[in-house]
């Protein structure tokens, strides 16, 4: 699932924002070029490709998701805005017709019976990005593992994770990323069941570039205290950051290429002159590769949380 993700999520730049009484929250723009398609392979998909779409301002519109066989509309990302406020789905279009029913209505239906099997198409939400009263709140679903059968099949998505942000900046730059962390039925498709963790990041600076940080926990024995439970190391080469340790998460950079490395997981980037992704692959075997064009966009300040534009956890502008 973090897969998709890791598809949709652009390079290193960070939320601008002013503290007065007016308060706002602005992205840089800084990208000389912006993702137009991205073609690729995952278990949830399959192969499809991607098509974005920006206004004249470089606002992400919309993005259509296609079968890459066929050419179908299997899916969109959409976001609404407001004032210091936006809202991003990644939505799958699924059938909620059992496939053992689809020999019925081709009896039935000889002639247009694909049309009556779309029908039964629903729009699930897989995934959700939202900014509102300086947090940012990403949601994650996924396809039941058992569907059932006849009247009962069942093909909504149940819930896998939630994460709320809320960051603390200097210069543009977080000093502080605090987290609540939820996982829903504990691997099964039971969403009532939530595991909480609560923690805080707190990072360091030299010469505008991050040179190191800490992980914490609450303090069991005091409300208004935190325990230390790791450090971030960072690795600078002439200023710039080209690796990052802590206990859970590992990023190495060399040359053109980036590896990223989370439990369970390694994703590998191919990246171009300007340092942006042009292919990714992972550990379970998901490919990508990305397509620009000329023109900013806000797309990565879309989807990503504070959290993972401090640790360069994608590459893809």
């Amino acid at each position: 699932m973090r897969t998709i993700l890791l598809l949709l999520i652009f390079c290193t730049t960070f939320i601008a924002c002013q503290d007065d009484d007016n308060e706002t929250i602005s992205f840089e723009k800084g990208a000389k070029k912006r993702v137009k398609q991205i073609t690729g392979e995952n278990s949830v998909w399959g192969k499809y490709r991607l098509n974005f779409t920006y206004d004249k301002e470089g606002n992400f519109l919309k993005a259509w998701r296609l079968n890459a066989e066929t050419g179908d509309t299997t899916g969109v990302i959409t976001v609404d805005y407001d004032l210091n406020y936006h809202f991003l789905s990644i939505i799958d279009y699924v059938s909620q017709l059992d496939p053992a029913r689809i020999p019925e209505y081709q009896q039935k239906y000889p002639n247009d019976w694909q049309d009556s099997v779309k029908s039964y198409h629903s729009e699930q939400l897989l995934c959700s990005v939202k900014l509102e009263d300086r947090q940012v709140t990403k949601g994650l679903n996924r396809p039941r593992r058992y569907l059932g059968s006849g009247k009962d099949y069942n093909a909504t998505y149940v819930k896998v994770s939630q994460t709320k942000q809320m960051s603390e900046e200097l210069n543009g730059q977080p000093t502080v990323v605090r987290c609540i962390d939820s996982k829903y039925g504990v691997g099964a498709d039971n969403a009532s069941v939530e595991e909480r963790v609560v923690s805080k990041y707190e990072f360091v600076y030299t010469g505008g570039e991050l040179s190191g940080g800490s992980q914490y926990w609450p303090d069991t024995y005091s409300e208004t205290s935190w325990r230390k439970i790791g450090d971030i190391s960072i690795e600078l080469y002439s200023g710039v950051v080209v690796g990052i340790d802590s206990d859970t998460y590992r990023m190495r950079r060399s040359g053109k290429k980036v590896v990223v490395a989370e439990p369970g997981k390694t994703y590998t980037y191919e990246l171009d002159d300007e340092w942006c992704a042009v292919r990714m692959e992972n550990s379970d075997g998901d490919t990508a590769t990305f397509e620009y064009e000329a023109g900013n966009g806000n797309f990565y300040e879309l989807i990503t949380t504070p959290e993972e534009r401090a640790l360069y956890k994608v590459w893809i502008r």
